[in-house]
């Protein structure tokens, strides 16, 4: 297909990198959902207990398996933790593989991202702040609209006046979260520092907003189908105990993280395609 074209003599790269992520993803789900499994696999009802008598039932779940509940969910955060500083070193992996119109291998990939640690890590640190100061705005924002809301005689409309004073920060993040995806790849690309690289990325998005925020949202939108498509199969599946669906549940599941780590592919390849166009028979971005 057309669309995915960028992948071309990649395809080996990003399958191993979804395959790991899937298999890490599974591993760490599985990890939390244990204590939950073996109090649900006694129920006729199955996952759909979760959901019967107003939550109660999981409420008595977590006052009678507290420890084992707690031990899991906190094994599967310290995974998580591992995983996303392993990636902090690793962010460049894809900026590199999209860099060059002939890609490197995968190993050589991982070898060139952590070689320019310190600028990822720079630049995961301004992102950090931005968020933080995101978080910021939208704590304020929340605040003064919950003060207005004590105020107006309908909870349903200060309800909505809270949601809505949100809006400005989570825009806030999302350009935080574009801006880090290009500053990354113009500092892999170009072999620039963390400075440069912010600079050159800010540039870029004032210079073609609708564009780069689109594309970033459309890639975005992609990888959502897939974790929405695992849901409702969750959903539908969930209540039987037969192994297919079970199974079914599972392949569901890993297939949409691997379809999700796809998307974030292609929005790489599309933010290094000047690189790609610019260097046509080279084998190694600079940097």
């Amino acid at each position: 297909m057309k669309g995915l074209s960028p992948l071309r003599g990649r395809w080996t790269a990003v399958g191993v990198v979804a395959l790991t992520e899937a298999t890490v993803a599974f591993a760490f789900g599985t990890v939390a959902a244990f204590p939950w499994v073996v109090v649900l696999r006694k129920q006729p009802e199955g996952v759909r207990a979760l959901r019967s008598v107003g939550g109660r039932f999981v409420l008595d779940v977590l006052e009678r398996h507290a420890t084992g509940i707690t031990a899991g969910a906190l094994a599967a955060l310290a995974g998580v933790g591992l995983w996303s500083v392993t990636w902090l070193l690793l962010g460049g992996v894809f900026p590199v593989l999209f860099a060059t119109d002939e890609a490197p291998p995968l190993h050589r990939a991982m070898s060139l991202s952590v070689r320019r640690a310190p600028t990822l890590m720079a630049l995961a640190a301004l992102a950090v702040v931005a968020y933080a100061i995101t978080g910021v705005i939208g704590a304020l924002g929340w605040a003064h609209a919950t003060h207005k809301a004590l105020l107006l005689a309908d909870p349903r409309a200060g309800d909505l006046r809270r949601l809505s004073s949100l809006i400005p920060a989570v825009l806030l993040a999302i350009l935080v979260s574009v801006w880090h995806d290009v500053a990354r790849t113009q500092a892999m690309a170009s072999g620039v520092g963390s400075m440069a690289a912010t600079a050159g990325a800010l540039r870029r998005i004032l210079r073609t907003p609708v564009q780069t925020l689109g594309r970033a949202a459309g890639y975005t939108l992609l990888g959502a189908v897939g974790v929405l498509i695992a849901a409702g199969v969750s959903y539908g599946l969930g209540g039987r105990g037969q192994t297919v669906a079970l199974v079914a549940i599972v392949v569901v599941q890993q297939a949409s993280v691997a379809w999700r780590l796809v998307c974030r592919a292609l929005w790489f390849a599309w933010l290094a395609a000047p690189w790609r166009s610019a260097a046509t028979g080279s084998t190694t971005p600079r940097g």
